[in-house]
């Protein structure tokens, strides 16, 4: 599969996201955050290695596909890592400065 236009991309990427977010919700009680967080750390930094490894060989159709695929596995593990490592970010309005008047 070959993403040629925009929305095949989005669509994936979107997708990915949501299935992602669907097994963190029912995982993370069962194995807790920290071992995720820390697995999908751990993949993003190889995958994005394997990318910036393999940017200088020739490039062919399967290591295109190759490359979509890797493209999805970090997309699946960095969702995971940004949903898990600050699940509920502070309300900005807290950090406003109150006004004495």
């Amino acid at each position: 599969m070959v993403f040629d236009e925009g929305f095949a991309a989005d669509f994936s990427s979107a997708a990915i996201a949501l299935m992602t977010s669907i097994f963190l919700i029912l995982a993370s009680d069962r194995v807790g955050r920290r071992p995720i967080v820390v697995v999908a750390a751990i993949v993003c930094t190889t995958t994005m290695m394997i990318v910036g490894i393999l940017g200088f060989v020739s490039k062919t159709e399967p290591l295109r596909n190759f490359l979509i695929f890797i493209s999805c596995v970090w997309s699946l593990c960095n969702v995971a890592r940004m949903l898990l490592n600050n699940p509920h970010p502070p309300n900005q309005s807290q950090h406003l400065p109150v006004s004495k008047y």
